[in-house]
């Protein structure tokens, strides 16, 4: 399992036989003590298999030992539902599942159905939820990854948030 947490640069990932895990962070001065705190983690915990990594989303999708090699791969809301597909599906494998949390976000979902469509997934299915007290509307999409996704893909340089498709 892999799991993007915030904008673009993939700063951790826990690897594991069955779990894969991506923490982003958007400050440099993050990256090196929430490694070292993931590590004293898997350290902890005794986890065999897990390998915490520091590495851009846009560099690990076109990796041969990440891409397409997770069965679910989940982010929460950020960035646009295409760009985070871009940054996403690469890692996902044929039969796979991306899993987007996001805020109420029917317009983005309608914007991004060509983008999922180039990058080999199609719309599995569309849950909305609105918690109690105002406290906000929330959708999670899952993707199914029908196809193998371009090898272009993620294009980095930034282009896709400058660019989205």
């Amino acid at each position: 399992m892999l799991s993007v947490n915030s904008e673009r640069t993939v700063r951790n990932i826990i690897r594991n036989s069955d779990m894969h895990c991506k923490r982003e962070r958007n400050t440099q001065k993050l990256s090196k003590p929430t490694c070292a705190f993931l590590n004293t983690v898997v350290d902890n915990l005794s986890l065999n298999g897990v390998k915490v990594l520091n590495i851009r989303a846009e560099d690990g999708g076109r990796m041969q030992n990440l891409r397409e090699k997770f069965d679910v791969c989940t982010a929460r809301a950020v960035a646009a539902l295409n760009t985070l597909c871009e940054y996403c599906l690469p890692f996902v494998k044929v039969g796979g599942r991306f899993i987007a949390y996001k805020g109420d976000c029917a317009d983005e979902i309608e914007k991004s159905r060509g983008a999922i469509k180039i990058l080999g997934g199609e719309i599995e299915r569309i849950e909305n939820y609105e918690f109690p007290c105002n406290g906000g509307k929330r959708t999670v999409v899952i993707i199914k990854k029908v196809g193998a996704t371009p090898l272009k893909y993620p294009r980095g340089r930034g282009l896709e948030r400058k660019k989205p498709l």
